[in-house]
Formats: C-alpha cells, structure tokens, sequence
C-alpha cells in the first residue's frame, strides 16, 4: 500500500504520511480528521500515531484494516485511561489492575478474558469504550504530527467500527472538548492546586458538583498529588468530561493550573530525568512507556539538532541517544555533547539496530558510556540504567 493516504476531497493533507521503517522514520503534520477519513476510504491497514503539537509526549494511536476501526489508545498513561475506563463500565473489575501495570491495555484486557474475569461480551465493550474515547480526543485536535505504520499489531481483532458511525455518535463530546482547549488541552494534564483557600471559600459549590455518589474523595482529597484528568474523574466517581468542565472554570479564575502528565509533582521532587533522543515516534513512546511505570521521568527530544539546549535546561541523569537521525547522528551528538563541561561525566547510552563491532567501538571514541541494540525488552534497557543510576526510591 502507497503511504500516502490523500483523496480528492482531502486536497489540503498535501504531505505524504509516512511509514516507519528503519530507513525512514519520519512524521509529517496534518488534520487527524481527514487523514483518518483518507485512510479509511482507501481501505488502509495499519497504525496511525498522532502524536500532540502542545504536548509532544501525548500520542494517541488508531489501528485500522480494510476501511475499519479496530482499536483506538493512547500511547503513555494507558494504566490511568484503563483504571477510570473500569471505574465507570466495569467496576467490580478495578482491583485487578496491577498498581505497577506495564502492559498494553489491550494485551490486559485479552488476558482478562482468557482467565474467564471478562466475558467476550464485556471485553468487546471495553475495547469499544477505549476506541470511542480516544478517537474523542483525536477528532479535537486541529493538527497533529502523525506516523503510519503498516503492521496492525493486535491479536486478535475484536472490534471493527465503520468511521462514520464514530464520527456522528463523538460529534457532540467533541465539541465540548474543543470548547475547553482554551483551559485544558489534553486529559493527561495534571490538575495543580494554586489557590487552596480561594477555591475552599468562593467554590463550595464546584466542590460539591465533583464529589459522586460512591466514594470517599472530595476535590480537595483528590487534588493532593495533582492527578491527571484520568484519575481525578475515577477517584471523584465522575465523567471526564464532568470532572474537565468543572476544572476549566477553576482554571479560568486562577485557582488550578494545568501541568503536564509527565510533570514531577512536589511530593516526589527527586524524580530522576532521564532524556531520550531519537526522531522516530513509536521508539520513543516505548521507552517512556518502559521507564515512566518505573519511576523515572522521560524527557523525549526528535530533533538532534535542538537537543542540547533542551538537556542543558533540564539536565538529565542519564542521556539515551539513537545513532542514525537525520540532519545530526548520533555519534556527532555525542561528540558535541562531551565538549560541555555539563555533559563531560554524564552517562550517554548509544541505541541503534547495528550490533558490530566497529558500531560499539566508534561509540567508544566519540565518548558514549555504553551501547544499547534494538530490538530490547525493558529489563534490558533497565539493566543497562542500572550500571549508572538508581531506581527511584518511590514509584
């Protein structure tokens, strides 16, 4: 299948979408939208990644074959969209999520099915929930980087939902969640408490409107360790779309900020940093994925180029750098790097799909502390850590 995904109608996606491969891993931006409608009429199968132009870490990922929509996620915080997704269609099934959870919510719910905990009836229902409330989120972006891939990657397929019929059930939520860009631009935003006593003494009856009927939580409660949309609207027994409305309002009068999902809250300010630098999407989501349900904090850059600025404010523990990115590779990053009197002792981990011996020597001499070859499992990319910094003490 070309990778190109345009039609007639669509004239104004005018960039091709690519396909990642090793050779080519690059994304182009465009309107979710219409490339979701182009895919679909061209009977596409694959993956689609749009990943969020105000929060790169934010991706969200839709697998479709012959004209349908099989699956529909998120590609960080599939644990907090899971646990308020069984909070509100399945609740007697909460406690089964591991509070450590490092799988795929898909590959989590099949295994729930096949211990006979979910009926295939309730299975087909959760994944259909997830697909719906991530397409909600898709749909309000105006513009997104995007990313195909050919491999489907689910096994097996439960669901195929025609585009249309999604686009006329989603339309009104979707417009309710454009209205509240202005204040909350994504559900995994951290919901920080500025203004305590304000909101205490003037919002009482906000405070009341979150509080549902089956639980213990109040605002107030539920704010402590500034959760993400996800979790204050399964711990406040709410919708998100409540839980986000009455949040937009508090926003607008100065007594809650929005932080992003990978912020490291007061609580545990000692999060380690660690910096992943590499121009392919679906890579870097991965390793976020692997080392945030571990505690650390991932700093993800695509560019090569503007790297160094970005570790020169953050200053990361640990930098993991793919070689062969364009415009700079990574032997030439590292070079620079090492120049810095910043980055003279840090440990640099050089990734690539190349496991010789002349690859892991010239990573030597341009100053990397050690190699990494892809592909790699998590306790892989963890032992390798290891050697040069701690697990965080809470996670």
């Amino acid at each position: 299948m070309d990778a190109t995904l345009n039609t007639p109608e669509q004239a104004s996606v005018s960039a091709s979408i690519k396909v990642e491969s090793p050779s080519q891993r690059s994304s182009v931006v465009a309107v979710p939208l219409q490339v979701l409608r182009s895919a679909i009429d061209r009977k596409a199968s694959g993956r689609l990644i749009f990943q969020e132009i105000d929060h790169s870490s934010v991706s969200w990922c839709v697998h479709i074959g012959d004209g349908q929509i099989h699956f529909a996620s998120s590609l960080i915080g599939q644990r907090e969209r899971l646990a308020y997704m069984l909070r509100r269609a399945a609740p007697q099934l909460s406690e089964q999520l591991p509070v450590t959870f490092t799988q795929l919510d898909y590959k989590f719910l099949h295994q729930l099915w096949q211990a006979n905990i979910l009926e295939l009836a309730q299975l087909r229902r959760l994944v259909y929930l997830l697909t719906q409330e991530a397409l909600i989120h898709i749909l309000t972006l105006h513009e997104s980087s995007i990313l195909f891939n050919r491999i489907i990657g689910l096994d097996p397929i439960l669901l195929s939902v025609p585009l249309k019929d999604s686009l006329v059930s989603l339309r009104p939520q979707v417009e309710i969640w454009k209205r509240l860009k202005p204040q909350i631009t994504s559900p995994f935003q951290r919901a920080c408490l500025v203004a305590r006593e304000k909101l205490v003494r003037h919002f009482e009856n906000q405070l009341n409107q979150l509080q549902g009927p089956n639980t213990q939580y109040t605002l107030l409660q539920a704010l402590e360790d500034q959760p993400c949309l996800y979790d204050l609207a399964r711990r406040l027994d709410t919708s998100l779309i409540q839980a986000a409305t009455v949040l937009a309002k508090l926003v607008r009068v100065g007594v809650i900020e929005m932080k992003p999902f990978a912020f490291a809250p007061p609580s545990d300010p000692c999060l380690p940093t660690i910096a992943c630098i590499d121009d392919s999407l679906a890579h870097q989501n991965k390793i976020q994925l692997m080392l945030e349900t571990m505690g650390y904090r991932v700093l993800s850059l695509t560019d090569p180029i503007k790297a160094p600025l970005a570790l020169v404010r953050e200053k990361p523990a640990l930098v993991l750098m793919d070689i062969s990115m364009p415009h700079l590779n990574g032997y030439e990053l590292c070079r620079t790097l090492r120049k810095h009197p910043l980055f003279a002792h840090i440990p640099i981990i050089m990734v690539t799909g190349n496991s010789g011996i002349i690859d892991r020597a010239k990573a030597k001499l341009v100053g990397a502390s050690d190699y990494l070859t892809k592909p790699f499992t998590q306790a892989q990319l963890l032992k390798t850590i290891f050697k040069y910094i701690a697990l965080p003490t809470q996670h």
